[in-house]
């Protein structure tokens, strides 16, 4: 182990920083291995870091987000700055030393958090951006959150609660059968390898950092489940499925609103949907009522034949 990867996983255990980079996250989900950028101040400490998963592909190596991972993202230092032009330049300074430490790669593509708001270290860089959306729900008074859902989500929630029953429960091995459901639909495979699966389930509920919610028919029957996960401040929706009872009768709606319900009861004050972009879904995210919030996609290819080769 390298002195800085080192002085990163010393930083994921004293400081506040987020679970997609946290480095027990990094070891489940990245297959080829993964590693990081630091930047530091002039005594020493780190001010900021940006983790990566490690790829490659025809012989071409990618650097970019891991799988089952909604942002790579920046960690900041929590500071107290004297105005808005200091925090400013602050950040950019030291994003700026984070993208410059970058390894060699034929391909760099990172989904940001939320909160990072100025992408122009990466475009002075010479790196593009897309601009992706997701919906965030505040949910610190559950009586607001409730009276702002669609009518047609407080349908569904109602219909769910007389065809189902929600219910907590540990059962990896059902979450994975109802969950390749939704790509069985699709005529296409599960992406997420079953070792990866596997090894996240493993540390998840070895840190207390996950709840799994099922649906059940009168008779038992499983028609739904969903697979949401947290940390101090935020829970986010990670995967789910349903049967097509479970669709059609609201089944993911009242999974959903019960998810809510508990993560607010365990502390948590924002409720995170991970929101597709397909046109066909971000309706169904639409009507729990959260804010519609931006986040970028930052990428760079090493020459314009290599654009081509992985578009």
């Amino acid at each position: 182990m390298t002195a800085t990867q080192s002085a990163y996983i010393h930083l994921c255990a004293t400081a506040d920083v987020p679970i997609f980079m946290q480095n027990w996250w990094l070891d489940a989900v990245c297959t080829e291995g993964w590693s990081m950028v630091l930047s530091h101040n002039e005594k020493g400490d780190i001010e900021a870091a940006l983790a990566f998963a490690k790829r490659q592909k025809w012989g071409l190596k990618t650097l970019s987000e891991p799988v089952l991972t909604p942002f790579c993202g920046v960690w900041w230092r929590q500071k107290t700055f004297k105005n808005h032009y200091e925090k400013i330049s602050y950040q950019k300074k030291h994003l700026k030393k984070l993208i410059e430490q970058l390894p060699s790669a034929h391909r760099y593509s990172f989904r940001l958090q939320t909160t990072l708001t100025d992408w122009q270290p990466f475009y002075w860089a010479g790196w593009r951006q897309e601009t992706r959306y997701t919906y965030r729900l505040t949910i610190e008074n559950l009586a607001t959150v409730f009276d702002n859902f669609s009518g047609n989500t407080k349908r569904n929630i109602r219909k769910a609660a007389q065809y189902f029953t929600i219910q907590s429960d540990s059962n990896f091995d059902k979450f994975l059968e109802i969950n390749n459901l939704t790509y069985k639909r699709q005529h296409i495979s599960q992406p997420i390898l079953l070792p990866i699966w596997q090894a996240v389930e493993r540390v998840l509920s070895e840190k207390n950092c996950r709840k799994l919610f099922f649906a059940q028919n009168t008779e038992g029957g499983l028609e739904a489940a969903i697979y949401v996960i947290f940390d101090n401040q935020t829970a986010y929706y990670l995967a789910g499925g349903a049967t097509d009872a479970g669709r059609s009768g609201g089944a993911m709606h009242g999974l959903l609103a019960r998810a809510i319900a508990e993560a607010a009861a365990a502390g948590c004050t924002v409720f995170d949907f991970e929101g597709s972009m397909l046109q066909g879904v971000e309706p169904f995210f639409r009507g729990f009522g959260g804010a519609l919030t931006p986040y970028f996609r930052v990428y760079k290819y090493a020459n314009k034949l290599l654009e081509h080769l992985f578009l």
